[in-house]
């Protein structure tokens, strides 16, 4: 994250996993083989956007609203936030976040 007098400027997050697996197989005590396999997954994003309804003054845009639906809507985006930039475990993980992060145009 970047600051500019006070106002959040750049948010940027970045994830990778990387897995590694080896099998070896034995038979009568000695190595018939070892295979290993490895994967990685990294992903890279702007959250500028995503951060924006947490900017100072952009939460008090919406008229009207009672303090029920003001909660909801702060829930609504915490959710989605939550769904977009905790971290992952495994490769297969942070490839279908970034898969439907590109299918939504990142939000």
């Amino acid at each position: 994250m970047s600051y500019t007098d006070g106002w959040l400027t750049k948010a940027h997050l970045q994830q990778s996993v990387f897995e590694s697996e080896r099998i070896r197989k034995y038979a009568l005590g000695k190595m018939t083989s070892d295979h290993t396999t490895s994967d990685e997954q990294q992903l890279v994003r702007d959250l500028l956007a995503s951060l924006a309804p947490y900017r100072s003054g952009l939460d008090n845009l919406v008229r009207d609203e009672t303090p029920e639906s003001a909660e909801e809507r702060r829930q609504s985006f915490l959710d989605t936030l939550k769904e977009n930039v905790l971290l992952l475990g495994t490769s297969r993980e942070l490839a279908e976040r970034n898969q439907r992060l590109q299918d939504t145009g990142g939000r």
